[in-house]
């Protein structure tokens, strides 16, 4: 039986490939510097899988929580986004759904 962390590795080595097909590097066109990573077919497929069964758990998961709970911890969130945002960017604090003045 494997150990956990070669269970570990193993499994990040197959999204890493998994990853590798899904992505595709292009050059810029006006500055050599840039390079811009694109989705590829499978890259839009992985996509649209991850994305489906993401949305399923969600809904299963918050299926029995109240909506008013809900409601607030989203505002929350949403506040403390904000002035995590508002700290790095060396701005104004925030307050509610307001920055300061």
């Amino acid at each position: 039986m494997q150990s956990i962390e070669e269970r570990f590795s193993l499994a990040l080595h197959n999204t890493a490939r998994a990853w590798r097909r899904a992505l595709r590097r292009e050059p810029s066109e006006v500055d050599r510097r840039i390079k811009y990573i694109l989705l590829t077919e499978a890259g839009r497929d992985l996509f649209a899988q991850v994305r489906t069964e993401a949305e399923r758990f969600r809904n299963e998961l918050l299926q029995s929580a109240d909506k008013d709970f809900l409601q607030a911890m989203s505002e929350h969130l949403e506040l403390l986004h904000a002035k995590a945002d508002a700290d790095r960017l060396g701005e104004p604090p925030v307050t509610g759904n307001k920055k300061a003045s």
